[in-house]
């Protein structure tokens, strides 16, 4: 139960944060408010997932685990933004910054990403 309702947390802050991001970052596009939160839900389970391997692999060095997580969360992005359609970025320069506020939107929530 803990790790849905993590999710889901993670899910409506991420949300609110692209929608931020939309109005503070050149080049990244929504389609509607509905488009920021659909972003969202698969960014939370792809980067849910996939930083549960690198917690396993990579525990004895957390700044190397936080590295690879951020430089995932921003492929992961843009991945996104290729994918669908009513989400875009200019490019993968766009999705550091990007990447960035919305790490910085999970720390300030106190969601975690792991």
């Amino acid at each position: 139960m803990k790790f849905i309702t993590t999710l889901l947390l993670n899910t409506i802050f991420t949300g609110v944060a692209v929608i931020v991001a939309r109005y503070f970052i050149t080049g990244v596009e929504l389609e509607n408010i509905k488009a920021a939160f659909i972003v969202a839900g698969i960014l939370a389970v792809m980067t849910r997932l996939v930083s549960w391997v690198l917690h396993r692999t990579t525990t004895p060095s957390t700044f190397i685990f936080g590295l690879i997580s951020f430089v995932l969360t921003a492929f992961f992005v843009y991945f996104i933004a290729q994918q669908y359609d009513g989400f875009s970025v200019t490019n993968f320069r766009t999705t550091l910054p990007f990447t960035a506020l919305l790490t910085l939107v999970q720390i300030l929530t106190g969601v975690k990403r792991e």
